[in-house]
């Protein structure tokens, strides 16, 4: 598989598969993409390109008002847009104490996925799956490494 996907105007615009987890799998191909601004995608080939991905929910991690200075992923039918800015949130978490929540924030916020390093401190892996479902969230099986 190739990692980067190219288009004419997009610029690192990368498939997230393939990447080892913590038990042995990979993450699987064609279902995670990350890239610059999709406001970029208006030549016919690149958004053929992009609907070919079969990409059906964007995730933008900026604060609103980048989004209004820069745009943001043309609509398409069947595309559903969320602006989570999970890593700019206005907030020091380390002073927040051992109570706090992030799953439950994310949750909260329209986003029940969600890779281990944004969601908790290190926990056992005979753990994980009570305390994701504890949260209400869900897991989702990835392909084994070969």
């Amino acid at each position: 598989m190739t990692r980067h996907v190219e288009f004419q105007r997009l610029h690192n615009f990368r498939d997230l598969g393939g990447y080892a987890t913590a038990n042995g799998g990979a993450t699987k191909w064609g279902v995670l993409f990350r890239s610059d601004n999709l406001r970029k995608l208006s030549e016919s080939a690149d958004v053929e390109r992009f609907r070919a991905l079969d990409v059906r929910t964007v995730i933008d991690l900026r604060y609103p008002w980048e989004i209004e200075q820069s745009g943001r992923v043309p609509e398409f039918p069947g595309l559903r847009y969320v602006n989570l800015s999970i890593e700019h949130q206005p907030y020091d978490q380390g002073a927040l104490g051992d109570d706090f929540d992030p799953w439950r924030f994310l949750a909260d916020r329209g986003c029940p996925f969600g890779q281990g390093y944004f969601f908790s401190r290190p926990v056992p892996p005979d753990q994980i799956t009570s305390m994701v479902r504890r949260r209400g969230l869900r897991l989702v099986e990835t392909e084994q490494a070969s």
